[in-house]
């Protein structure tokens, strides 16, 4: 009897394991392998802090694998920038320069591409 109830508590531990790791899988929906691997990190360097806003184009996470939001959501944010970096794109084959930006609040953050700042 006590092995039975050992083999039913290593199966429901492992079906809660595996259960969590489908969960986890659907969470991160907006990463792309494609994306991430398209670019290559050519320099990252602080700045100083400038508040500008953006209405168009996209928030991502470093090296562009997760795609946090689109700026049209948060048009109205204040975005303050303190680093900035230099990818390459390989598909392209030229460089873009995205900006590391965190909100007013300090909830939100991410990278953008500097052309598509206005000044705020």
């Amino acid at each position: 009897m006590k092995k039975m109830m050992q083999l039913a508590t290593v199966l429901g531990v492992s079906v809660g394991i595996f259960g969590l790791a489908s969960v986890t899988a659907s969470a991160n929906s907006q990463y792309s392998a494609k994306r991430s691997n398209s670019v290559r990190l050519v320099w990252r360097t602080s700045m100083k802090r400038h508040a500008y806003t953006a209405t168009h184009g996209a928030r991502y996470s470093k090296h562009l694998g997760i795609r946090y939001s689109n700026n049209d959501v948060t048009s109205t944010v204040t975005w303050y920038m303190d680093a900035h970096e230099k990818l390459y794109k390989k598909y392209k084959g030229h460089n873009a320069i995205y900006y590391h930006v965190k909100s007013a609040d300090g909830t939100l953050q991410g990278w953008i591409w500097r052309g598509v700042f206005e000044i705020g």
